[in-house]
């Protein structure tokens, strides 16, 4: 090789590292990255599908920690919410936990309870396992690394 050739060579090494940076992204990095995205809209989606529930069903008060979560599994932003209200067929307070697709609106599962009694088809245990299926977590609770608890998902 001639040394303009290596030259060359030398310098579109010197350019190719520079537009990547020193040390080039790994693919776990691009995909914690692509993640950390995607939990924040998420979180941001999910407050604005919970504010607009809160407008529509004034009547009703939510609970003022919701969860959001970007689903593994279905690939999709989910809000883990409850509200507490009166019944309206019956004396008493009713309690609903649920899970909603964000971007369909649509929910996935809910747990209700009449007087802290369930009256639903969904026990509670059955609600927290789907929750944790869902939002890939392998313990009930809190998230185990600092990044999912800052993101999980408490605005």
């Amino acid at each position: 090789m001639k040394t303009g050739s290596i030259t060359l060579i030398c310098l579109a090494a010197l350019v190719a590292s520079l537009s990547t940076g020193c040390n080039p992204k790994t693919k776990q990095e691009d995909y914690d990255s692509q993640m950390l995205g995607l939990k924040a809209k998420c979180r941001e989606d999910g407050n604005k599908a919970r504010t607009e529930w809160v407008r529509t069903y004034f009547g009703e008060q939510f609970s003022k920690e919701p969860e959001y979560g970007y689903s593994p599994k279905l690939k999709t932003c989910l809000w883990v919410g409850e509200y507490w209200g009166p019944a309206s067929l019956e004396p008493g307070e009713i309690h609903v936990r649920f899970i909603l697709d964000v971007y369909s609106n649509k929910t996935l599962i809910e747990y209700t309870a009449l007087n802290h009694k369930q009256i639903g088809d969904i026990s509670m245990e059955e609600f927290e396992r789907k929750r944790m299926e869902l939002l890939g977590l392998d313990n009930p609770g809190e998230p185990q690394d600092g990044i999912e608890r800052q993101l999980r998902y408490r605005p």
